[in-house]
């Protein structure tokens, strides 16, 4: 059974290096007032292992297939924390920061779904896309580029303008950090996730 763990300053200081480490919305985001960060792992989990960060192993493996073995994680309980968090907000909206892409990786292909500021490449789940659990796990798919991924769940007083040649509008991503409501890290070596709520 998976549960949720307070984590306290340990937990705090790790998640806000982590968004100050991020793209331009986690850096605006590691400027709020966080009410608390927790994670989500077994109950069983030995309390000395929950601050240990960088390494995984809190999970029960899956059987290995052939020569492949899975790496466990905690993504369907994530989603359906985020699904809880935009069904109890109108309009909600979550974001997923894709680390490594570049607006010129989608040159040629459907870029649906992708924002771009500067340099930089956001997933946008908005409206019945924001709601579905397995949207969002194919999108989080999509995002995770690199060891270290970020995600926020904002509540927003209006619609997102639409994007000009997928480009956020002026103002959109403080807009967003001002109103985001959840944000999560990667941790435990990809296995589960850091998770800051804001007041």
């Amino acid at each position: 059974m998976i549960n949720r763990f307070d984590l306290g300053k340990i937990g705090l200081d790790y998640f806000s290096e982590g968004m100050r480490s991020g793209l331009t919305l986690a850096r605006a985001v590691s400027s709020r007032k966080i009410g608390r960060v927790y994670a989500l792992l077994p109950s069983d989990t030995d309390p000395d292992a929950l601050n240990d960060f960088s390494h995984g192993g809190k999970l029960q493996a899956p059987p290995r297939v052939g020569n492949m073995q899975q790496v466990p994680n905690t993504d369907a309980e994530l989603a359906e924390l985020v699904i809880r968090t935009v069904d109890s907000s109108q309009p909600g909206i979550v974001v997923l920061e894709d680390e490594i892409a570049r607006p010129s990786d989608f040159a040629t292909k459907d870029s649906g779904g992708l924002l771009f500021e500067n340099d930089e490449v956001y997933h946008l789940l908005d409206g019945i896309q924001s709601r579905s659990k397995e949207t969002f796990l194919d999108r989080l798919s999509w995002a995770r580029s690199t060891a270290t991924l970020r995600g926020f769940v904002a509540t927003l007083d209006a619609p997102i303008p639409p994007a000009r040649d997928g480009r956020w509008a002026p103002g959109e991503l403080s807009k967003i950090a001002s109103q985001t409501r959840l944000a999560f890290l990667s941790a435990y070596d990809g296995e589960s996730y850091l998770i800051a709520e804001f007041s």
